[in-house]
């Protein structure tokens, strides 16, 4: 989903502080944050929309990493408000000298989808990638068949640059890998602004 204004405007940033959104903040991992993430990872259904491989129920030291390496920054993603775990967003395969890195991110909790949280996530790690990181590049890859995320990469203004045809195979059923990307140039940063509220803004699903 993506929170618009008024006039089809991303609004995600109510300050010019990096990590922080009107509605959401990125953090370094916590170590009680594994055990939440692995009770989601159990679910073949969530396993299954973001990733291609073989679902197979996670457990809490699958979490447990450091929040960045040489090529790979990653962040818990939570509410500014309560402080309470959304998800995670993560740049990874970071070729420094090509100036590229691959985005992956998810709210795993299905009751926090639809409500911004996943659009401000991406406006916040767009601008880290682009403005902290000066990554020229960014791609991700996203099956066909998790159109959420489709439609939120589109509005961002990612572009459709392959197709991987009938590449996954779930329960008797083929789906497309989508390969999207992004060029710094190509890039709007989102509006800063404090004043998001449910009279000038509206949902896309």
């Amino acid at each position: 989903e993506v929170l618009m204004n008024q006039q089809d405007t991303v609004v995600a940033f109510s300050n010019d502080d990096l990590f922080v959104g009107s509605l959401v903040r990125l953090t370094a991992p916590r170590p009680e944050d594994s055990a939440q993430l692995a009770n989601f990872a159990g679910d073949s259904s969530y396993l299954t929309a973001i990733d291609t491989d073989l679902a197979v129920p996670k457990t809490p030291s699958d979490f447990d990493r450091p929040p960045s390496l040489g090529n790979m920054v990653e962040f818990r993603v939570r509410t500014r408000d309560d402080d309470a775990l959304l998800g995670f967003a993560a740049l990874f395969n970071i070729e420094w000298h090509n100036r590229t890195g691959v985005l992956a991110m998810a709210i795993v909790n299905p009751a926090n989808r639809r409500r911004g949280y996943g659009s401000q996530t991406l406006a916040l790690l767009l601008r880290y990638a682009f403005e902290e990181m000066n990554l020229d590049r960014v791609g991700l890859e996203v099956i066909s068949t998790n159109e959420a995320a489709v439609r939120l990469y589109r509005r961002a203004g990612f572009v459709q640059e392959g197709l991987i045809r009938r590449s996954i195979l779930r329960r008797g059923k083929h789906a497309d890998k989508i390969m999207m990307g992004m060029l710094r140039e190509e890039w709007t940063p989102a509006l800063i602004t404090d004043a998001v509220t449910a009279n000038t803004s509206y949902t896309i699903r």
